[in-house]
């Protein structure tokens, strides 16, 4: 099962994108159903390390942890850095100034960005959404293709994936070899010491529960308040929705709950997106959770 996890600036985050993060528009009554989300799904050999950041021997500066997919958004290999890449999902940790040693996982250790790559230089874009699998030993990492930097990632885009460690004893690295998006890359097993490094495989994956395009479409209802914090009202026509099937599904496409009733009481769930099906809605709607 996938959890939500490092939502620390969650609340900033929806203050600056909830135009597109949220379906509902209430002010023309129209829904935008839209294909918007980014999903590449990393497995590494172990997930539930307790590791150590910010460790004694790692200079002022200096990277300690990376785990990252990188992606050519344009197909040239002369743009980007020096490969070509022009874009990544990463998880990272640098050690800034004197930092003190502290112990965590790998996500809520981590700085979780885009990475704009530009020669030699690279600059952090918007902060990503992770999940972590507990059974599988996989990351799920989710951007939005409204963003700037991921807005011209298209079918056949090279990807490859790198992770590294800088250990008191030796730095190490995985690579990946290439392949096109949309893919899955197998890599070697025990090709690295550190399990927690050793990537597995990526894949690129889409999570659209059926929603391709940008629908627009007349709506009459309304979810409120969106964001939430575990409870939701649904009406229809500024009036609490008369009896129909609803069904509450996760970023997964899973099932979470269902009823019949106008009130919605969500607190048993994680933080996170989750979308709203009505039986005769031909719209799927989203939400989010947020504590």
């Amino acid at each position: 099962m996938y959890f939500w996890s490092h939502l620390k600036n969650i609340t900033m985050k929806i203050k600056t994108t909830i135009l597109a993060l949220a379906l509902i528009v209430t002010a023309s009554k129209k829904t935008i159903a839209v294909d918007d989300t980014l999903t590449v799904k990393l497995k590494l050999k172990s997930t539930s390390n307790v590791l150590t950041f910010n460790q004694p021997h790692v200079n002022p500066e200096e990277l300690e942890y990376l785990w990252e997919i990188k992606i050519d958004s344009d197909n040239n290999q002369l743009t980007g850095d020096s490969l070509g890449f022009d874009v990544g999902l990463s998880m990272s940790n640098t050690k800034f100034g004197t930092s003190l040693s502290y112990t965590g996982t790998i996500i809520s250790g981590s700085q979780q960005n885009t990475v704009i790559y530009t020669g030699s230089s690279a600059t952090y874009g918007n902060e990503l959404f992770v999940m972590f699998n507990d059974t599988d030993t996989s990351l799920m990492i989710k951007g939005l293709r409204e963003w700037p930097e991921l807005a011209g990632i298209n079918a056949g885009d090279r990807m490859v994936a790198r992770s590294y460690f800088n250990g008191k004893n030796q730095k190490e690295y995985d690579y990946t070899s290439t392949a096109v998006i949309p893919g899955k890359i197998n890599d070697l097993v025990n090709d690295v010491n550190s399990d927690f490094i050793d990537i597995i495989s990526v894949q690129v994956e889409d999570i659209a529960l059926g929603v391709s395009q940008i629908i627009m479409s007349e709506s009459k209802v309304e979810i409120f308040p969106n964001p939430s914090e575990g409870r939701i009202n649904i009406t229809e026509d500024n009036l609490p929705i008369q009896v129909k099937n609803i069904t509450i599904i996760n970023s997964l496409g899973k099932e979470v709950k269902s009823g019949n009733e106008h009130e919605i009481d969500l607190s048993h769930l994680q933080p996170g997106v989750y979308f709203v099906k009505i039986k005769s809605e031909p719209l799927t709607h989203r939400i989010i959770i947020n504590r």
